[in-house]
């Protein structure tokens, strides 16, 4: 063989080498993958509010290419108003106020599909996930100000979903931090609890609706490998 056809193929390998990305929960790697994620994302509210919301999970891989996960998730939200008037038609400088709390457990399923190309190419592992939802939500206006509705609003919500994403090589510090994207549809179930006041009386109103939703979530996912005995 000649010294530059040599060469030239040195090359090739070593450029093939270098294509080839490290992923997570890789069907035909020999190790299985833990992964911890989360999210905090502060937000603005239309007024003087703001809120925050946090997600923080933990995923673990068997089979190769299957994972169970549990993800908490929590939101907190305030608001407030300039130059408004209460109830007796006093003005206050600030007022209005509203204050928001909710809190959710995610059961997560995920079947991760052995797309070589987009795993080598591109650091891209895409799956198909199933979750269950259990969540609780608070809502609540000061009654001293006017209200166009409820005064306070408490649900307890039941969903089930399907949903496809893909985790990534995000580029943003270590080789082990990806970007999680996932987006799909769902059932819930809501037990809702409003308060209303008229006239300086409440009354309760309850109710129990059904109905379909979309969701997407954005997150990140810092990943390890853990041998299995497998080779």
């Amino acid at each position: 063989m000649k010294p530059r056809t040599l060469t030239f193929l040195l090359c090739c390998a070593s450029l093939s080498l270098a294509a080839q990305l490290e992923t997570s929960y890789n069907p035909k790697a020999d190790y299985h993958t833990w992964s911890v994620k989360g999210k905090v994302l502060p937000y603005p509210i239309l007024g003087n509010g703001a809120g925050i919301s946090v997600l923080l999970g933990v995923e673990y891989g068997f089979a190769m290419n299957q994972s169970i996960g549990v993800d908490v998730f929590s939101d907190w939200s305030e608001n407030s108003n300039d130059n408004v008037a209460d109830t007796a038609g006093v003005q206050h400088a600030f007022g209005d106020y509203y204050a928001g709390f909710e809190k959710a457990l995610f059961l997560n399923y995920r079947y991760y599909f052995n797309f070589r190309r987009l795993r080598e190419k591109k650091g891209v592992a895409p799956y198909l996930l199933v979750f269950f939802r259990d969540g609780k939500i608070y809502q609540h206006f000061d009654p001293l100000y006017p209200v166009q509705s409820w005064i306070s609003n408490r649900e307890r919500q039941y969903s089930a979903g399907l949903m496809v994403g893909a985790t990534m090589q995000s580029n943003l510090g270590p080789d082990r931090l990806d970007l999680d994207i996932n987006l799909g549809i769902f059932d819930k179930l809501k037990e809702i609890s409003q308060v209303y006041l008229e006239n300086g009386v409440q009354t309760t109103v309850n109710s129990r609706p059904v109905g379909p939703g979309f969701r997407l979530s954005v997150n990140l996912v810092y990943w390890w490998a853990i041998k299995s005995g497998r080779g």
